[in-house]
């Protein structure tokens, strides 16, 4: 998957994760309107139940008292189970979003890694460099002092005359462009 398509993938994400928290907080909300029904219900049952003790009601409208304290109970069980499903949900969803954003990571520092060795790569076989190397290796050695044939120790032993000089502020611009050409972070 390229980096494109992660980062497409990272706001589908987030957006899926959204909706089901809005369904676990409507889902909560819903249990809690339930339970609060319920609970006036199941004093009414209660108070009913005792009339029809006393012959006040029939038994008929105990019959559908329960069941509709029942029908209130199954609606607050699908509730909080909707709720549950819903954090789940949430859940598998974080791991998701956090699988996409290391995946973004891996494939930003693979790209830049990329980058990197290419860049190497031209300075390496950077026919001037070579040639203006070994220019610098050969008046070296006639100096009369210590000298080389090796390219690398040479390089670390004037490796501050070697390199040009670049600011910092220039670093962090070819980095903040290099960040925006190839869309990274």
């Amino acid at each position: 998957m390229s980096t494109t398509d992660l980062k497409s993938t990272h706001p589908e994400l987030l957006t899926r994760r959204a909706k089901f928290d809005q369904k676990k907080r409507d889902c909560e909300s819903m249990a809690a309107n339930i339970s609060t029904k319920l609970s006036g219900l199941e004093q009414a049952h209660s108070i009913l139940e005792k009339r029809y003790l006393t012959d006040e009601v029939s038994l008929a409208q105990v019959t559908a008292s329960r069941q509709e304290l029942d029908a209130k109970r199954a609606e607050l069980v699908e509730a909080e189970r909707l709720a549950g499903l819903a954090a789940e949900a949430i859940q598998e969803t974080d791991v998701q979003i956090q699988h996409a954003l290391q995946a973004i990571a891996a494939a930003q520092r693979e790209f830049c890694t990329e980058q990197r060795n290419a860049a190497i790569a031209k300075i390496k076989t950077d026919t001037t460099l070579k040639k203006n190397l070994i220019a610098a290796m050969v008046a070296n050695a006639g100096t009369g002092g210590q000298f080389t044939f090796q390219a690398a120790t040479f390089a670390a032993q004037f490796i501050n005359q070697l390199l040009p000089e670049i600011s910092e502020d220039e670093v962090r611009e070819a980095i903040d462009k290099f960040q925006k050409d190839n869309e990274l972070n």
